[in-house]
């Protein structure tokens, strides 16, 4: 019985990864705010903006939100959140948020900037302040569109057959011999809280995987391993990533690396005053 659910999960998270895929262009925001006023004026506001393709979901209360996240386990590109609510205020939210997903954007809604700082962190957007949230909703929204519609495919010619890869979805290359083995994300395992990846291996030199793989997401972390800075959860000694897997640094290349993650980081976080 628990491996038809799982089996279920994995088909379920695979049909919503399509649905709305990159290459559909469509976007789905979710939003949530525990005052109804403010609550309709955003989501009345984003139907004014957004295609007419996009699917725009509302709660007032965060802890339905976050049963019905857990339950769908649906594909977000961006979620629009309250700071202070009752139950499940938007930090805990965002918590949550940042285990179900890597690859999703969060704007805060807010009247206390002093809240900021505690509220910044992995796949955090920016701040909105809520009497004057309008323009710079409607630009991040545009900003987001555009990440979204980036092409995302990876086409890579392999023995003469073409092999397709999510390249959000590479979390690290390892090269063993004259193969070279991808690990990538199979789906979010709901019950354990970790993401289960899977791994293949491919007669492909790493030295190719570095030239065909965009250099401001991934990086050589030493002569037999390439990581996707997006799956990065901690530096040190060793990197560690999202799935567990602890990859020591080289000594040598260790101030390049957090060079290269710091930069990463400061590209990815972006705030909006």
């Amino acid at each position: 019985m628990k491996q038809s659910i799982i089996k279920h999960k994995i088909v379920h998270y695979f049909e919503e990864f399509q649905k709305y895929s990159i290459k559909d262009k469509i976007m789905k925001i979710v939003i949530c705010d525990d005052d109804r006023e403010m609550l309709n004026q955003i989501e009345v506001y984003c139907e004014q903006i957004c295609e007419k393709e996009d699917v725009i979901i509302s709660y007032n209360n965060s802890e339905e939100l976050y049963e019905y996240l857990s339950k769908e386990q649906p594909q977000v590109e961006l979620f629009i959140l309250d700071i202070e609510m009752p139950g499940l205020d938007g930090l805990e939210m965002k918590k949550q948020i940042s285990t179900m997903y890597n690859y999703t954007n969060i704007l805060f809604l807010t009247s206390h900037s002093e809240m900021m700082q505690k509220a910044f962190g992995r796949n955090v957007m920016g701040f909105l302040q809520k009497n004057n949230y309008r323009e710079l909703l409607a630009s991040s929204i545009r900003e987001i569109r555009k990440e979204v519609q980036k092409d995302d495919m990876l086409e890579v010619i392999i023995n003469g057959e073409s092999v397709s890869f999510h390249k959000s979805m590479i979390i690290m290359i390892e090269a063993k011999h004259v193969y070279s083995i991808v690990s990538y994300v199979n789906y979010f395992n709901q019950e354990e809280q970790k993401i289960e990846f899977e791994q293949n291996s491919y007669r492909l030199s790493l030295s190719k995987w570095e030239q065909i793989l965009p250099s401001c997401d991934f990086c050589k972390i030493s002569r037999s391993c390439i990581v996707n800075m997006k799956y990065v959860k901690k530096i040190g000694d060793y990197i560690v990533l999202e799935n567990g897997e602890m990859i020591e640094i080289p000594v040598k290349k260790k101030k390049h690396i957090k060079q290269v993650y710091n930069e990463y980081c400061l590209r990815m976080a972006k705030v909006v005053y």
